[in-house]
């Protein structure tokens, strides 16, 4: 079977409480050649159940040293894995960091739920000796949503205010596109954002 098949027969024997088996049917979708852009898929299931930590973390190697083949969303996602099952991973914090931190054409590639699972990332494993980095990361990722405006949802504007409120970054222009947009679906939010 293939990887997104293995994933889904994961998923169901999780929702069923099979964890034995769940075990033995990531394994086997880790135990082969994983494409770059079927790595964020297992990572994916991994830390939704938080079972295997070792496994995440094995994977997550993996998804380092094939960085330059990693597809954007791919990277997004492997970051909210990690946030989700609170691993951190310093190579792949690194490798983030050095992609993000300035002017990158990838930045072009960012939608508006990859800059939350980006900057929840970096809100939950942010260190302070990268603090300069990390502001560099902000200060892109604040022209972005600026530019995504139009496609924010009161899912992502809560994830982005708590990414704010978790790395007591004060970003202008992150705050005030957030604090423009925030009227415009305020029917929308549910109390538990």
């Amino acid at each position: 079977a293939g990887v997104a098949a293995l994933c889904r027969r994961a998923r169901r024997l999780a929702d069923v409480g099979e964890m034995a088996q769940f075990r033995d049917v990531m394994q086997q979708a880790c135990s082969g050649a994983v494409q770059p852009a079927e790595i964020s898929q297992v990572c994916s299931v991994l830390a939704r159940h938080k079972k295997e930590p070792e496994l995440l973390e094995e994977l997550v190697q993996r998804a380092v040293s094939m960085w330059d083949q990693l597809p954007l969303q791919s990277v997004a996602l492997i970051a909210h894995s990690l946030s989700r099952s609170r691993v951190p991973n310093v190579q792949f914090y690194c490798r983030l960091l050095e992609g993000f931190a300035q002017d990158s054409p990838r930045w072009q590639e960012v939608n508006e739920i990859d800059v939350c699972h980006i900057l929840t990332f970096v809100s939950h494993f942010g260190r302070r000796s990268d603090a300069g980095l990390v502001r560099g990361l902000w200060d892109r990722a604040a022209v972005r949503v600026s530019e995504l405006s139009f496609a924010l949802t009161p899912i992502s504007l809560a994830a982005l205010t708590r990414a704010m409120a978790r790395s007591r970054m004060n970003q202008e222009q992150m705050m005030r596109t957030v604090q423009e947009e925030i009227p415009k679906h305020v029917g929308a939010f549910t109390p538990a954002q």
